[in-house]
């Protein structure tokens, strides 16, 4: 089991392990990276494609896919990898899913401190458990069987299922009951509206069903298990998430989750061994005070505490702890200035960018340099689609234009775009255009006059200083291969010329030619002549 798991807002995966090894999963879950060794004995990194994970490294790649189907937007289902009760298979599309509450009773489970109720229908089965403090929802995916009818020509007029068309195993997901996906808000919020009803009266099953679409929900689309468009841009390395932050943040005994926006918030749970029942819940009041609710169940019943930073409880060393990080994590967010938050990488899709309305609008512009190179789509260096936002460009040249979702364009020349990474907080120029009113206005006090531009301009400058440190962490990279190679390089020709040397020491004719000379018998009479004369010459 994984010592720390991480993800970040992009659902990228980070997981280390008590060897020291350390696994990074792509936020699309299609590939991963796993480092093992330190830096002191060296570092060895490994690619792999997750569909054809080893059998050494299978059991940790589950436990990381379970984690990640708990929290992430979308769930990777491979049934080979992922635990037989979360795994999708299919021959056909389970899109849809219904629930007649009406049908059949929910079943009331006395024992579960949790609070589970069921219900089932005709199609399916769904389970919900809502913990005492009704902040956390947990959603197990329902298990759909549809069949196919036939009617049958004998005296009994019967239908009689035949085929089998897919099955949809569940998959277990947890939620903030404040932050709900879209496609489970309305259904999880008419559970809970039965649920506060049958607390007060269990007998009594009476629920105004006057708009039937609120049990009905489409479940979310598998991401690809097989590759990714965008895993190119992959960044599984320890540095891979140098832009991003970190969404939840998982130990062996506490689970913290950071939301960034709407509300801002960071969140503690504790929960049992089989991570089945919620123990200990804590979370802010107000990201900017110091104060904590904490809701304790025990005993099958939830208390609720009001916690300072300053005035926590004696001899409560968890609590103690728990509140430290948080602690630190608030001012972490507090002091955030600005942050660029990366999107999923299936949700970064290229848009297809209309060339009548490119030029129409160039026409408009007049004969600016800028505008004539807006279309050429060979040099642009990096560019995102960010979904309601609008289409990010980053130029070769180093200028930018940023077509925004409701029809503003914004221009940075080269010159301007420098200006501002080596300052953001400097005021330069900038030009945005409406195509809606076909007009164009010239900014040039971005920082201290933004008027009604300040959020197009602040995209501008995130925009900005995101490239530029791309930019600086692939030349570091870059940088750094190259040094390795030098050093590479230096270390074999001293190693050739160390060997050199020794040959060369240890040889005392070394040949100059690959030619081999041998003694005439001519050569050994004149020799042994020289010998005998020698001899005798010193025997007198």
């Amino acid at each position: 089991m994984a010592k720390q798991l991480i993800m970040y807002t992009n659902d990228a995966v980070e997981a280390t392990f008590s060897d020291g090894s350390k696994i990074f999963l792509a936020p699309c879950a299609t590939e991963y990276v796993v480092q093992q060794g330190n830096h002191a004995q060296g570092i060895m990194t490994t690619k792999h494609r997750t569909i054809y994970t080893t059998s050494t490294l299978l059991p940790r790649i589950r436990s990381i896919l379970t984690f990640r189907n708990l929290y992430a937007q979308q769930p990777f289902l491979v049934p080979a990898l992922v635990d037989s009760d979360q795994c999708y298979q299919s021959t056909g599309t389970a899109s849809h899913v219904r629930w007649s509450p009406n049908i059949s009773l929910p079943t009331i489970s006395i024992d579960d401190p949790t609070q589970t109720w069921s219900w089932i229908s005709l199609c399916g089965r769904a389970r919900i458990d809502i913990s005492q403090c009704r902040q956390i929802v947990y959603i197990t995916h329902p298990l759909q069987v549809s069949r196919v009818l036939t009617k049958q020509t004998n005296d009994i007029d019967n239908d009689i299922p035949t085929k089998y068309i897919h099955i949809f195993a569940p998959v277990r997901r947890c939620f903030s009951s404040h932050r709900l996906p879209n496609y489970l808000s309305k259904f999880v919020n008419k559970c809970l509206q039965l649920i506060e009803q049958l607390s007060n009266n269990q007998n009594s099953f009476d629920i105004d069903d006057n708009d039937d679409g609120e049990w009905n929900f489409q479940l979310p689309l598998s991401l690809p298990s097989s590759s990714c468009p965008q895993a190119h841009r992959h960044r599984l390395h320890h540095e891979m998430m140098f832009e991003a932050d970190i969404h939840i943040l998982q130990t062996t005994v506490v689970t913290y989750r950071l939301e960034y926006e709407n509300p801002i918030s960071i969140e503690a749970f504790i929960t049992d061994e089989n991570n089945q029942y919620l123990m200990d819940y804590f979370i802010t009041c107000d990201i900017q005070s110091s104060f904590y609710k904490y809701y304790s169940i025990k005993d099958k019943e939830c208390r609720l505490l009001t916690l300072s930073e300053h005035a926590l409880p004696p001899h409560n060393e968890r609590v103690l702890q728990i509140i430290r990080f948080m602690s630190n994590m608030r001012q972490r967010l507090i002091s955030m200035t600005r942050r660029v938050q990366e999107r999923p990488c299936w949700l970064q899709e290229d848009i297809v960018l209309d060339n009548h309305t490119i030029n129409d609008t160039t026409e408009q512009l007049g004969l600016s340099s800028l505008e004539n190179e807006i279309d050429d789509e060979d040099n642009i260096y990096r560019q995102t689609s960010i979904v309601n936002i609008g289409h990010f460009k980053y130029f070769l040249d180093n200028h930018i234009q940023i077509k925004f979702s409701n029809g503003f364009i914004l221009y940075m020349t080269s010159e301007q775009v420098h200006s501002c990474q080596m300052n953001p907080s400097i005021n330069f120029q900038c030009r945005i255009t409406d195509k809606k009113k076909q007009t164009t206005i010239d900014v040039f006090d971005g920082i201290t006059e933004p008027g009604c531009y300040e959020q197009y301009i602040s995209a501008a400058i995130d925009w900005c200083m995101w490239v530029w440190n791309e930019k600086r962490t692939e030349e570091q990279r870059n940088l750094a291969n190259s040094i390795q190679e030098e050093l590479f390089r230096l270390k074999l020709f001293s190693n050739m010329n160390q060997i050199k040397d020794y040959q060369q020491s240890t040889t005392i004719n070394p040949p100059i030619t690959n030619q081999i000379e041998y003694y005439s018998p001519d050569d050994i009479k004149q020799i042994l002549e020289r010998t005998a004369q020698f001899t005798r010459t010193q025997s007198s």
